[in-house]
């Protein structure tokens, strides 16, 4: 009770810092995801910027209604 493990090699051996079970450090994980969020947010900027605008429609839209259907 109250002994903790602390690995083979001394160091914390589970979690991000941990060089010796090949795991990602911390640092490296936020710069992936920073670059995957800038990556999406470059991609969605120039789709919406170049969408397809076009022209509106010249002909349709809203019609008078008269007499008994108009509610």
């Amino acid at each position: 009770m109250g002994v903790t493990y602390r690995g083979q090699f001394g160091g914390g051996g589970v979690g991000w810092g941990s060089c010796h079970d090949g795991g990602m450090s911390l640092l490296k994980f936020v710069r992936r995801a920073l670059v995957a969020v800038g990556g999406a947010a470059l991609i969605a900027g120039v789709l919406r910027v170049r969408g397809k605008g076009g022209v509106p429609p010249q002909t349709g839209g809203w019609k008078e209604l008269a007499g008994p259907d108009q509610r």
